[in-house]
């Protein structure tokens, strides 16, 4: 019993970091920098029958 829970946990574990690891990429690439400490990224606001809508948002850092 406690080996197949250890087994679950270690495979959520491991898909994790590999999904991180492959959309980790492509966050960073979804910004850029106006300067001044400004970024900003799309954000995915809505998905209606396949069409996705996104916003750009902007931060200013400290």
């Amino acid at each position: 019993m406690k080996y197949a829970i250890a087994r679950i946990v270690s495979g959520l574990i491991a898909s994790s970091v590999l999904a991180f690891a492959l959309v980790g990429p492509a966050a960073a690439a979804n910004s850029t920098s106006l300067g001044h400490g400004v970024k900003c990224t799309w954000v995915l606001v809505s998905s209606i029958n396949g069409t996705n809508t996104y916003k750009q948002v902007c931060r200013k850092g400290v």
